[in-house]
């Protein structure tokens, strides 16, 4: 189950999530099974986020500022295996 002071804070905002990220860097954000269906994500730095089980039906992915990819629930910066980022 997510962390609800975690979760609270991303429905606050992007930008109130993005500035907790760069206040708490040391975080692993738990969002595991969250209801994000519907949210406007890509802008949020989701960067090790648990989000295993997590919904994200019509929400929109991150990719502009906080390129990623999700692998066995988290989403990691850096290379994929196909050598891109």
């Amino acid at each position: 189950m997510a962390n609800p002071e975690h979760l609270e804070i991303l429905k606050q905002s992007v930008g109130e999530w993005n500035k907790w990220r760069e206040e708490h860097p040391d975080v692993l954000p738990d969002l595991r099974g969250a209801n994000l269906a519907g949210a406007n994500l890509s802008e949020a730095d989701l960067t090790g986020a648990d989000l295993a089980g997590a919904y994200f039906r019509g929400a929109t992915s991150p990719g502009r500022t906080s390129p990623g990819r999700i692998s066995r629930g988290r989403i990691s910066k850096g290379r994929t295996s196909a050598g891109r980022t």
